[in-house]
């Protein structure tokens, strides 16, 4: 009957720690900071896609430019700080691109 026992709460034990880790990793999952990049043209769909999400930041940016970065000297500056702000907190992050740099 001890044997019985002793493997009931063994058992017990691995369903509570594969319970604990399935939980965390999904947990974890949720503070992930999810990173959507659109246009303009795009992103109505995009909004409706994640409407009824409450932590959802829509962030205008202006276009890439040949080295991958923003041409806007001020969204370069503040895309890393959004960013640090929003870390492991669960927000989705729409960066809606308006544009090429006028010429």
């Amino acid at each position: 009957m001890s044997n019985r026992v002793a493997y009931a709460t063994a058992l017990g034990a691995s369903v509570a720690l594969a319970a604990y880790v399935i939980t965390s990793r999904f947990a974890e999952g949720l503070r992930r900071t999810l990173r959507v990049k659109t246009n303009v043209k795009k992103l109505k769909g995009i909004l409706n896609r994640y409407s009824g999400n409450p932590k959802v930041l829509l962030y205008f940016v202006a276009g890439d430019d040949e080295s991958g970065e923003s041409w806007c000297p001020d969204c370069r500056l503040a895309t890393p700080v959004i960013y640090s702000m929003v870390d492991k907190q669960g927000y989705t992050v729409i960066e809606c691109d308006v544009g090429d740099r006028p010429t």
